[in-house]
């Protein structure tokens, strides 16, 4: 007996076997022994590694089973409890779990997608408590979340395509340590056969414009298969435009990742690209004939920097619309033809800086407006014979500050800073302008004062007198005018 016991004991100690007991979740040596008889394996404890293994596995197996029937069990209770807090009429604030009082009240604010159709309520459901019982981290998002907020919109388009579900959503396991790598699996679980950039799955989580159906049909189309190409984009895609659309980065919206495939199509590069997604022009393609001349116009000089390029972009913004860059939307319609056809990379520069200065300084300068004088403007055409002969003349009155200043950096003289008396009324502005093949040009400033109506003081640019020819339509502006010169000039 005492050899029993001591063999007993040691059997007892032996590390192999308190490991295994372990292993199983039992901690005695009878749990151990009625476990056996229960499972019909042999009561003794000395067993070799292959049955101890053998142990092992079938604990396992019936572990995985009951975890399997436990976690069935509770997709049913849960698609039960969703069932009956989806139903029309339910109190949502007599309702104390608060994912079950979100669902609720999501189903409510999306009743009229998700009671389109029996399967679209079941889907919705089936797919709610799949995540719930598989603890995902978009229930997470949900639970937390507003019943409107992305990831429950996002819920709620998936069911709505559940007849374009190639998987069983029962079939799916979260992967990814967050919401968004777990919602990117769940999408591709449902809807994509292939290859699927992760940006595109951003149209899953939008419902802020009528286009957002539009572009999830895209991403159904391309997850079976079908090109890009042939989907219906807002500009034409050549296959060099498709294949760097679908290897966009994954922290583009939708429409940037269309830019960038179109951009990196022509020759261009990434940093190109990255350039112009930083301007105002990714969220439209209206009239897109003339931004992709720009863009081609860009690729053949890669010297530009990025402040250059924001500024061209704005600038070609109000030549082209006659908007500020901040009015400019995809619904402006052009005002003229201007394009960058046949202008070089300094000519371009040097009217955009120049531009610039000018809304700068217009930023500055108080703005005032004052009313006309009561002098009657002037349209001439000059038929006498010489280097002008048949040329157009206009003289027109400055009324706001505005064009005090253009009128003053033009002609490079101190004409801007004559605001106030022309508020005040004790003088008036005008500018002699010579119509040329591309458009008026600013000939001389004329300064009138208000008692006797005369003409005070003429000056051209960089305050040089008049020449002849512009004396002599000036003369007869006056004459048509009623006005007096001063002694200092003798027209």
């Amino acid at each position: 007996m005492s050899c029993r016991k001591g063999t007993s004991t040691k059997q007892t100690a032996d590390p192999e076997l308190l490991a295994h007991l372990q292993s199983l979740n039992l901690k005695t040596i009878g749990e151990y022994r009625q476990w056996c008889v229960e499972n019909g394996f042999r009561t003794r404890l000395r067993k070799s590694r292959r049955q101890r293994c053998e142990e092992l596995l079938y604990f396992r197996r019936r572990l995985a089973v009951k975890c399997l029937q436990q976690r069935k069990q509770e997709q049913r209770s849960m698609f039960e409890k969703l069932d009956a807090v989806c139903s029309p009429g339910i109190e949502t604030g007599s309702i104390s779990d608060p994912l079950l009082r979100n669902i609720s009240e999501l189903f409510q604010y999306r009743c009229q997608i998700l009671n389109r159709s029996e399967l679209i309520r079941d889907s919705f459901l089936r797919l709610i408590s799949q995540l719930y019982c598989n603890k995902s981290k978009i229930i997470d998002a949900v639970k937390t979340g507003i019943p409107w907020d992305c990831f429950s919109t996002a819920l709620v388009f998936i069911a709505a395509e559940a007849r374009s579900w190639i998987r069983p959503v029962e079939k799916w396991r979260p992967r990814g340590s967050n919401v968004d790598r777990q919602l990117a699996s769940l999408l591709r679980h449902l809807f994509v056969k292939y290859r699927m950039p992760l940006f595109f799955d951003s149209v899953w989580l939008a419902d802020y414009s009528p286009h957002c159906a539009l572009w999830r049909d895209w991403y159904l189309e391309v997850g079976q298969g079908q090109n890009i190409r042939h989907c219906e984009l807002p500009i034409s895609y050549t296959k060099k435009m498709a294949h760097y659309f679908m290897r966009a980065p994954q922290d583009l919206s939708l429409l940037q990742a269309i830019r960038w495939g179109q951009i990196l199509g022509m020759g261009g590069d990434a940093r190109l690209a990255r350039m112009i997604l930083s301007t105002r022009l990714t969220p439209g393609f209206s009239r897109d004939e003339f931004w992709s001349a720009v863009f081609q116009w860009m690729i053949l000089h890669p010297q530009l920097e990025l402040d250059q390029l924001r500024l061209i972009v704005d600038y070609l913004i109000f030549q082209r619309y006659g908007v500020s860059p901040v009015e400019y939307d995809e619904d402006s319609s052009p005002i003229n033809e201007y394009s960058l056809k046949g202008r070089t990379f300094q000519s371009l520069l040097r009217d955009v800086n120049e531009w610039h200065r000018d809304q700068e300084n217009k930023k500055r300068i108080p703005e005032y407006e004052w009313e006309p004088s009561g002098i009657p403007e002037f349209d001439f055409r000059d038929e006498e014979d010489g280097a002008q002969s048949g040329k157009r003349w206009v003289i027109r009155e400055l009324l706001n500050s505005y064009e005090l200043d253009i009128e003053g950096n033009h002609m490079n003289h101190c004409v801007g800073t004559y605001a106030s008396s022309c508020v005040d009324g004790d003088c008036s502005i005008w500018s002699m302008q010579i119509e040329l093949e591309k458009g008026f040009k600013k000939a001389i400033t004329i300064e009138v004062r208000k008692e006797p109506h005369l003409i005070c003081e003429v000056r051209g640019k960089a305050n040089r007198l008049p020449n002849p020819r512009e004396r002599n339509v000036l003369r007869r502006w006056a004459e048509t005018a009623g006005l007096k010169f001063s002694s200092y000039y003798s027209f």
